[in-house]
């Protein structure tokens, strides 16, 4: 492992490999799901296996797709909030614990077989189309999100 000094006085150890799926995914939720409940992180965690199992594609793969998710887009300011190992140190674990338990089948699908999600008290109308968002095709409610199937 190598030392970085991301800011001043903190130091972070990061390791000497390239990411995993379940690293890339622990990533993900933690910037696109800090805010909510685990049980709101887990199901991001099952979109991300569920679009994995559909496509055979890796995670990398599945999270890097253009605006797909919004957390690794190029303008979002969640990216930031990347490096903050130190301050948030629960969420991290969390984020590794939902990616785990979804990647590695330990626990039921919350979303039921979701695809998608958003959280409909920050989307647009536009958005909610281009996301094949219908009311109807909701799966399961958790946190601020909606999980459902795309139209």
């Amino acid at each position: 492992m190598r030392a970085l000094a991301p800011r001043e006085g903190h130091v972070v150890s990061i390791p000497m490999r390239p990411p995993t799926d379940l690293d890339w995914a622990a990533m993900t939720i933690k910037m696109e799901a800090e805010g909510e409940p685990y049980e709101g992180k887990l199901g991001v965690a099952f979109v991300i296996a569920n679009r994995m199992r559909a496509t055979g594609r890796s995670a990398a793969d599945v999270v890097l797709r253009p605006f797909q998710f919004s957390c690794w887009n190029t303008t979002e300011p969640t990216r930031r909030r990347l490096d903050d190992v130190d301050t948030n140190r629960a969420v991290w674990a969390e984020s590794y614990k939902a990616a785990a338990a979804a990647l590695f089948g330990l626990v039921t699908d919350p979303t039921r077989g979701a695809t998608s999600y958003l959280n409909p008290a920050v989307t647009t109308a536009e958005q909610e189309r281009r996301a094949g968002y219908v009311r109807a095709n909701v799966r399961a409610e958790i946190g601020a999100h909606h999980f459902f199937i795309a139209v």
